[in-house]
């Protein structure tokens, strides 16, 4: 285990672990077949507000995991002297809970990949692992959760956002560690039943765990049918709207 690695030791990792458990089987269930306001062609924000509304409503409670979700949380940056907000970013998901000594939180922000490159710089650009980075997210965390929504072929997805990630540019705009000469971190020490690999980088001191780095948790989930079934079903809807003639 590297030098960086120790808080995990000390980290609820468990605790951690039921919340993603509890995440990824709440998109397991909505996702498991075509739902008209819920598929392949519906926008990240509102994948992510109905799947964050399913955990707290459905999956948590049934679960009986305690602590706090939730969705579209509200960060800024103010200027207490003048009252001006300099800054208003919003989570997709976050998971709160405590310990007797300690308030955790981890956040987990999903973006939409598909085979476009453009969707990639989404991912890990300003509005996506960015945030974690050089952002106002997960400030003072040693833990962050980047959730890729797949909307084409899962092992193309991810095999062409792991090459992007290693891009010497790409390595450097988003201040990544190795660990045994590797930047994507498998085998796994953390999530290994739902990550596909872990990530590290370095923050602003104002900004970073004590240690200096924040790891990222990358996650990936597909609906449970092909992308066509959309389309199918899209023109026979059509075709059953049209006049017989």
């Amino acid at each position: 285990m590297d030098k960086r690695d120790a808080w995990i030791n000390v980290f609820p990792v468990p605790r951690t672990s039921s919340a993603v458990d509890v995440m990824t089987e709440a998109w397991n269930e909505m996702s498991n077949r075509y739902k008209p306001k819920f598929n392949h062609g519906t926008n990240e924000p509102n994948l992510t507000f109905v799947l964050g509304e399913y955990i707290r409503d459905v999956v948590a409670e049934r679960r009986k995991l305690l602590g706090n979700w939730t969705v579209e949380g509200q960060r800024g940056k103010i200027n207490f002297t003048t009252g001006e907000i300099l800054k208003r970013t919003r989570t997709d998901i976050e998971y709160h809970w405590n310990s007797k000594m300690k308030n955790y939180s981890v956040v987990f922000e999903f973006k939409k990949l598909d085979h476009h490159s453009r969707s990639r710089k989404h991912y890990y650009g300003e509005s996506g692992m960015l945030r974690f980075i050089t952002g106002s997210y997960s400030i003072g965390h040693p833990l962050a959760f980047m959730v890729g929504i797949l909307v084409d072929d899962r092992d193309e997805c991810i095999k062409s956002l792991r090459s992007c990630l290693q891009h010497e540019g790409i390595v450097g705009e988003l201040q990544m560690c190795s660990s045994n000469n590797q930047l994507l971190r498998t085998p796994l020490l953390l999530f290994p039943n739902h990550a596909e690999f872990d990530t590290e980088h370095l923050r602003d001191r104002d900004k970073a765990p004590k240690h200096g780095t924040i790891r990222i948790s990358h996650l990936f989930l597909s609906f449970g049918y092909p992308s066509d079934s959309r389309d199918q079903r899209k023109k026979r809807k059509e075709s059953l709207a049209e006049p017989v003639l």
